[in-house]
């Protein structure tokens, strides 16, 4: 294993372990030993790599906001033949996104601690919310240039009705209960499939305008 890989594993678990901390123990009661601890690895590496406590959160939010991009922008509507396919897969991408055990306990840290970390709320906000809302709205948009869909002028609220429809619920039911994430194929396509149904009788191409 090259140096670069070495670092770049040493760089994930001490991160892995800062959001052990902070989720067992809140930002204020995790301290860099604790976490240096959990990760085997010495303080001075974590300083190295993050400065201190708060660039390790700083870290969690922009690494969650990196992997929630990716994972919604490789949806390209040149991939499907309508656009009901397009919209399903979109569908799909964005719940497995939301219900990902790590987006959940990053966005309860962010959730938490934007009063004191007001910056990594708004940099969380526009660069994994608003970013991944945006990358729908532009497949969306390409879907209707085919003729697959019809978005009544407005390809970004089209986007927002979308997550809403998957999302408003069942993600506000796991957040504030701590209930079990859905993740059999049976709980995802009850959340999905109403939604996509919904979503395509106002967006469908036959949708009157």
């Amino acid at each position: 294993m090259g140096t670069g890989s070495r670092s770049d594993a040493t760089k994930a678990r001490i991160l892995d372990a800062a959001l052990e901390a902070f989720v067992t123990d809140g930002y204020a009661g995790a301290s860099t030993d604790q976490i240096a601890a959990r990760a085997a690895a010495s303080k001075q590496t974590v300083y190295k790599y993050f400065g201190d406590k708060s660039g390790l959160f700083r870290a969690l939010a922009d690494d969650m906001i990196g992997r929630g991009l990716a994972a919604v922008v490789e949806v390209k509507a040149d991939a499907f033949s309508d656009g009901e396919e397009t919209v399903r897969c979109l569908a799909r991408q964005l719940v497995g996104l939301l219900f990902d055990v790590r987006v959940q306990r990053i966005r309860r840290l962010v959730i938490a601690e934007a009063t004191r970390f007001p910056e990594v709320g708004q940099a969380y906000y526009e660069g994994a919310f608003l970013r991944v809302l945006g990358s729908v709205a532009e497949t969306l948009q390409d879907a209707a240039d085919r003729g697959w869909l019809r978005l009544h002028g407005d390809a970004k609220i089209a986007a927002d009705h979308l997550a809403g429809l998957l999302l408003w619920l069942p993600v506000n039911r796991v957040m504030m209960t701590g209930q079990p994430h859905p993740d059999s194929p049976s709980e995802m396509k009850a959340i999905i499939e109403p939604a996509v149904r919904v979503f395509l009788a106002a967006y469908g191409p036959r949708s009157a305008d």
